[in-house]
């Protein structure tokens, strides 16, 4: 289904230099032939076009694949600002657009790269992926940090990784980084009481680029006791060294 706004309402039928047509769906769209000289696909086809004609592009894509190519190449993305509030539908929609346009050599790589590079945080599984499949590796190495557990991801999502060796490299981080956080919590450091208490805390936090120390003096500080609050304060401050020193990001890990 195509949504009115991965459609560009500045072009009417009858400004159309060229249609686009689906030929999954039907679905034709208008489009201005320097939009798509955008596309080094489609650059050079005009020469063979009678420019006195209406010609049709067909293109085995949907329509909505199509919408949104469309979109990128007649409004290039800006560089993001200050990431705000959005729904997943438009999160996904920017990072179908980015793999479009690598199909279609839009030339708008580096705004692209930006915009993916925006949703690292809250879309990271998602990012790591294309990332990987792309080789970009520098942004699949930023997206690491915040990939959750992996089997927190469903089968379909953890199958679109495009090699086994990403995907192992994701299970070894995450691995060290349960390693260093059961470490940081030991009995040295903490009484049994308190390492019951943090136990939810470290399961969900170990794994992600996440001030584990300060998530847990907000969760369990102790209060009422001066001895406590300085012993608490000491256990605190050792375990917010020692996280430190874990490694947060896949290219911190040995070449396998």
């Amino acid at each position: 289904m195509i949504k009115d706004e991965d459609q560009d309402a500045s072009i009417s039928p009858a400004e159309a230099e060229i249609g686009v047509r689906s030929t999954q769906d039907g679905a034709r769209l208008p489009a201005k032939r320097a939009a798509l000289r955008n596309s080094d696909v489609f650059a050079d086809m005009f020469a063979m076009c009678d420019p006195s004609a209406t010609p049709v592009l067909d293109l085995d894509e949907s329509g909505e694949h199509i919408a949104l190519l469309l979109r990128l190449l007649h409004e290039p993305p800006a560089p993001p600002t200050v990431l705000g509030e959005e729904e997943v539908e438009e999160r996904s929609s920017r990072l179908q657009k980015t793999l479009l346009a690598d199909k279609y050599l839009v030339n708008v790589a580096d705004a692209l790269r930006e915009q993916l590079r925006a949703h690292c945080a809250e879309d990271a599984f998602a990012v790591y992926t294309l990332a990987c499949e792309h080789r970009e590796d520098s942004m699949a190495a930023e997206a690491s940090q915040f990939v959750r557990p992996l089997a927190r991801y469903t089968e379909a999502e953890v199958a679109a990784l495009p090699n086994a060796r990403v995907c192992h490299r994701l299970a070894a981080l995450q691995d060290s980084r349960r390693v260093r956080s059961s470490q940081c919590c030991s009995r040295r450091t903490c009484s049994p009481t308190v390492r019951l208490r943090l136990g939810p805390i470290f399961m969900d936090l170990e794994i992600s680029d996440t001030d584990i120390a300060g998530e847990m003096d907000a969760a369990v500080y102790p209060t009422g006791c001066e001895v406590c609050s300085a012993a608490w304060h000491r256990a605190v401050a050792m375990i917010a060294y020692k996280s430190r020193k874990a490694i947060r990001r896949t290219d911190q890990l040995g070449n396998e």
